[in-house]
């Protein structure tokens, strides 16, 4: 019997910017990558056959085939509605399924494990529908959610949840972030604000005061929560001031996540199985950087051997592993990437300063994805500043409002590998 194949999300310019002789491998480059993706594309993926399943939102009517043929899908008026599309490996097109009603649902995340494609997201409407045709109930501000598809035919998976997807919400504003699974559970994380927040509706889980953060764990044939995971398939995390879990990575039996607790970045490390944060990773499964500043996040992270990235941002003068040191942004917000062992969550001396990489300019800058390949790490930003530099103003500059960034690293030194910074212009809000 072969091993089961997961494959995780990768923003979509990231996936078609990045050179295919880079040998980044499956889930980084595609040949077949379309010229022209239809909608506003999030994120994308692979799967071991090398198909890719393309995630966004779009409003109004939209033919999703970019080639001879059509395909056209449409939201009700006033409406934005998730679609996912399937591209072959052969990079024709396959089918697209849609989701949503008549108020806003936007997707987040896609994963493909075997033959089920996995994507979350948040919802406004308290019972949204294949095909985009729910209506519209008042349920707070938004819930989150995660839904089953056949990766073949792209057909809901019925018997996962309520006809093919799983809500977690309340009264609040509640929100998906990444999706993961290994085959026998799907692992969601996010923020939720609700003060009765529940899988399938509203339940007994209150935020703190303000945002705070969540892990759900689902069984990936039925979507009923995994009752040993934490508290009943939840788990929930909350100082009562700015948690929020943004990115997810499984190896084994340790699930890592990235975010923000209590303002300052972080990483978590929590066995898979039960929830539980694991003791010898970090001050007792989590590791921190920021300082006094409140704007400093953890968005993907990436595993190399035993070396954990986490890409971020940050604030203010003294952030440090720990919550408080030395390294001082550049101008408003600096992008980042940490590096820490994956097994004791000490920082890796020998990357950057003391384990960390911060990228800025005088305006704001943010690294929202990362990747590695053993010997190199690629680091997606998205920056506003006119002199962005390594550790200090430098010289590239935005051509828009708005730019993304492209930059690989050497994955021991942190030291920047210069052919390979790339810059895609004039993208405004673009969302991964």
């Amino acid at each position: 019997m072969s091993a089961l194949i997961c494959r995780r999300i990768l923003p979509v310019l990231f996936a078609s910017v990045l050179l295919a002789s880079s040998s980044w491998g499956l889930d980084q480059v595609s040949l077949n990558t379309p010229s022209l993706f239809q909608g506003a594309a999030i994120a994308s993926v692979l799967d071991g056959a090398g198909n890719r399943y393309t995630t966004g939102t779009f409003t109004g009517t939209v033919d999703f085939n970019p080639y001879v043929g059509e395909d056209s899908r449409s939201t009700p008026a006033d409406s934005t509605c998730t679609y996912v599309t399937r591209y072959n490996a052969d990079g024709t097109y396959a089918w697209t399924q849609t989701f949503g009603g008549t108020v806003s649902t936007a997707s987040a995340s896609i994963t493909v494990c075997g033959s089920t494609v996995y994507v979350c997201g948040n919802t406004s409407i308290a019972n949204p529908v294949f095909g985009c045709s729910g209506s519209f109930t008042f349920i707070g501000s938004s819930d989150a959610f995660v839904f089953a598809i056949d990766s073949a035919s792209g057909t809901p998976i019925s018997t996962f949840g309520t006809n093919g997807w799983v809500r977690f919400g309340g009264n609040n504003i509640d929100q998906a972030s990444d999706v993961v699974s290994d085959g026998s559970t799907v692992f969601v994380c996010g923020g939720f604000w609700s003060s009765n927040a529940g899988i399938g509706g509203s339940g007994g889980f209150a935020s703190a005061g303000s945002d705070d953060a969540f892990i759900l764990a689902v069984d990936a044939i039925s979507g009923v929560p995994v009752p040993s995971f934490a508290s009943n398939g939840v788990y929930h995390l909350g100082t009562g001031w700015n948690d929020k879990l943004k990115g997810l990575l499984l190896n084994g039996s340790v699930l890592y996540c990235a975010g923000q607790y209590n303002s300052d970045a972080a990483i978590l490390a929590l066995d898979s199985s039960s929830g539980n944060l694991v003791p010898q990773f970090g001050n007792a499964g989590m590791q921190i950087f920021g300082g006094t500043s409140v704007g400093d996040v953890g968005s993907r992270l990436a595993l190399s051997g035993i070396t954990l990235f986490m890409a971020g941002t940050f604030t203010g003068t003294n952030a440090g592993f720990g919550g408080s040191g030395s390294v001082g942004t550049i101008g408003n917000q600096d992008a980042m990437v940490l590096a820490v062992d994956a097994d004791t969550g000490l920082p890796k001396s020998s990357f950057g300063n003391g384990g960390v990489v911060h990228i800025g300019g005088t305006a704001h800058d943010a690294a929202v994805d990362v990747r590695c390949n053993g010997t190199k790490v690629c680091l997606l930003l998205t920056t506003s500043s006119t002199n962005l530099g390594l550790s200090s103003a430098g010289s590239i500059s935005t051509v828009g409002s708005s730019d993304l960034v492209i930059t690989v690293l050497d994955s021991q030194s942190g030291i920047p590998v210069p052919v390979w910074r790339r810059r895609v212009r004039s993208i405004r809000r673009f969302s991964l």
